[in-house]
Order: structure tokens, then C-alpha cells, then sequence
């Protein structure tokens, strides 16, 4: 069973669709500093740019300077909760808002509707296989930055 849940369409960025080997930034947001870690040591090698943040304003103040295309977000943080933070992502002033991914355990309907209804892209409920989020995350930018072209990774 899919451990993935699209919550809307993303739309389509046909501005790069002439050049699909592109820089991907994510940010991972867990205040699990061990969990944020390896995930982004597993995205770096799987030639992503990634970065990790552990609490809400810190990964709101990522955002503005490191302009991620994907935010795997985790839902249960102190301080500020998952949905808070995305709401203050969407506050900001950005050309190109990050694909926002509810990144959690919880895959009950309520949950995955609750992320919907928050502004979340996708609800993705751990574990799961990491080639798995790979692929989806190149499935999902492909169609948002290349017009459905596949997508080649570049780290700058």
C-alpha cells in the first residue's frame, strides 16, 4: 500500500522544461535531530542539496535564505507544530513556494484530511522505503519544474 497521499494538484512550472537537470533543494524539518539528520544525509547522497532544520522558525528562516523546492515537514514539533510553521511558510514572500510535504507517522483519514485542509501538497506517513520518497519527490518535481520531463539531479 501507498504510503503517499496527493493532496491537490500541483501545478506547472513550464519555465525549466527546457532544462531538467536542475539543482533540488529540500529542507527536513524534524525536531528529531537523529531523524533529520540521516534523511538528509540519504537525500545528499541521492544527489539532492539538502538541509536540515529542528524546529519550526528555524525551518521558516531556512526557507526564506535556502529556497527549498520541497519541505518534508513533521507534523509533532514543541514550540511549532508542523501546520503552524507551514502556515508561516506560505506567509512569505516567495517567487517559487516549496512543494510543502506532511512528513509524519500519522496516516489515519483524519490526519491526512486535517493536512489537506492545512494547505500541505502531499502527506507521506513514515516508514517507508527511502527510494520510495526519491522516487516520488522526482515523480512530483518533474511535472511541477519540468513539464513532465524526467529529472535529472545537479548539485551545485
Amino acid at each position: 500500500m501507498s504510503n503517499a497521499y496527493p493532496l491537490c494538484m500541483i501545478p506547472r512550472d513550464d519555465s525549466d522544461a527546457s532544462n531538467c537537470q536542475l539543482e533540488v533543494r529540500v529542507l527536513v524539518v524534524d525536531d528529531s535531530h537523529d531523524a533529520a539528520n540521516v534523511l538528509t544525509a540519504v537525500l545528499l547522497s541521492a544527489n539532492f542539496s539538502a538541509r536540515a532544520a529542528y524546529d519550526g522558525p528555524s525551518a521558516v528562516e531556512a526557507t526564506s535564505s535556502f529556497l527549498p523546492h520541497v519541505v518534508l515537514l513533521d507534523l509533532d514539533m514543541p514550540m511549532m507544530d508542523g501546520y503552524a510553521t507551514a502556515e508561516r511558510m506560505r506567509q512569505l514572500d516567495l517567487e517559487k513556494p516549496p512543494l510543502l510535504v506532511a512528513h509524519t507517522s500519522k496516516s489515519d483519514v483524519e490526519s491526512i484530511a486535517a493536512t489537506a485542509h492545512a494547505g500541505f501538497d502531499l502527506h507521506i506517513s513514515k516508514p517507508y522505503e527511502v527510494q520510495y520518497l526519491v522516487d516520488l519527490l522526482l515523480r512530483t518535481l518533474s511535472v511541477r519544474l519540468c513539464g513532465g520531463q524526467p529529472l535529472r539531479l545537479r548539485r551545485d
